[in-house]
């Protein structure tokens, strides 16, 4: 169960930096409008993350159906919750001229050059235990899905 859960938080810590680096790009690059990221977060907390949308075009980007409540579905639904906090926080990072476009690029590389990538905070660079994802959320999905899932 370790391994699992190790796997889907360095998921989520992925998805979260690609949110991060699209935020802050998107803003960079005036794609969108503040109060477009702001809308962008809140449809996502309204309908609990369940629609995968673009968000600069506002098109919905998933091509398959899932199961209510099955294993992909929460996985998804957690990703997606990530994607969105990640980009929120990338775009305000942008707005407030936190971070700059050579930081953001190492930011996401980093993720991708490790199975499990550290939750660490996009602008500090600091350790973060457990911020991206709460623990709690991957214990209530099935275990025994997981364990067929991931091993």
């Amino acid at each position: 169960m370790k391994t699992a859960s190790r796997q889907i938080i360095g998921l989520c810590e992925k998805s979260f930096r690609k949110g991060f680096s699209h935020g802050y790009f998107a803003h960079l690059r005036e794609k969108i409008t503040p109060a477009q990221a702001e809308t962008f977060w809140t449809s996502g907390l309204a309908d609990g993350f369940r629609r995968i949308i673009d968000p600069i075009s506002g098109r919905d980007i998933r091509f398959r159906t899932l199961e209510p409540g099955s294993l992909e579905e929460q996985t998804e639904r957690l990703l997606e919750l990530q994607y969105r906090k990640g980009f929120l926080k990338g775009y305000r990072a942008g707005q407030n001229g936190e971070t700059n476009p050579e930081k953001v690029y190492k930011y996401r590389l980093r993720s991708q050059t490790k199975r499990y990538p550290r939750a660490e905070h996009p602008i500090t660079g600091r350790y973060q235990s457990g911020i991206w994802i709460l623990h709690r959320e991957i214990e209530r999905m099935d275990e025994m899905n997981l364990i067929k899932k991931f091993l």
